[in-house]
C-alpha cells in the first residue's frame, strides 16, 4: 500500500500538466495514514492535510492507550515489533512538508491521540484542529434548498 502511494507521487511528477512544484496530499482515516507515510517517503510533497488519520501509536495498548486501527494484536511481541515499522510515527521525522491534522475526540477507530502522536515527531510545521461535528440536513431543509 505505501509503495503504491509513493509511486503515485512519482507518476504525478512525470505528467506534463504538473506545475513542477506543488504536490498536496490529503486523506481521512486510512487515507490520512497513507498521506502521512507518503509524505515521509517522498520529500517532493509540499503539504499534507489529514483528518482523523489512523495507523499511529501501534503499541498504545502496551502503554495504557487504545491503539486504534489496524488493531494489531498487542499480546504478540513479534507483531508489536513489526507494527512499529508500519506506524506513521516511523515516517514522521522524514516529513518535510507542513501538516494540517484534525482529530475526532469520540473516534474509536482513529483515536484523537493518533495524529498527536505522529505530529509530535514531525520536524516540519504542524497544526492540529478538532474535527468538526458531523452535521445532518433534514429532508425538509434539503427539499426547500433544491427549489
Amino acid at each position: 500500500m505505501y509503495l503504491r502511494d509513493a509511486r503515485a507521487i512519482d507518476y504525478i511528477q512525470t505528467r506534463p500538466d504538473w506545475d513542477g512544484k506543488t504536490i498536496v496530499i490529503m486523506g481521512t482515516s486510512m487515507g490520512g495514514q497513507q498521506s502521512l507515510v507518503t509524505a515521509g517517503l517522498r520529500p517532493q510533497v509540499t503539504a499534507v492535510i489529514v483528518n482523523e488519520p489512523s495507523g499511529a501509536d501501534s503499541n498504545g495498548d502496551l502503554h495504557g492507550r487504545k491503539a486504534g486501527y489496524p488493531n494489531w494484536p498487542s499480546k504478540d511481541p513479534k507483531v508489536m515489533e513489526t507494527a512499529l515499522y508500519f506506524d506513521t510515527v516511523n515516517f514522521a521525522s522524514r516529513i518535510k512538508a507542513p501538516v494540517l491534522a484534525a482529530s475526532g475526540f469520540i473516534d474509536t477507530t482513529a483515536p484523537p491521540w493518533n495524529p498527536t502522536t505522529t505530529t509530535g515527531h514531525l520536524k516540519s510545521r504542524a497544526s492540529m484542529s478538532p474535527a468538526p461535528r458531523k452535521c445532518s440536513v433534514s429532508s425538509r431543509t434539503a427539499a426547500s434548498s433544491s427549489r
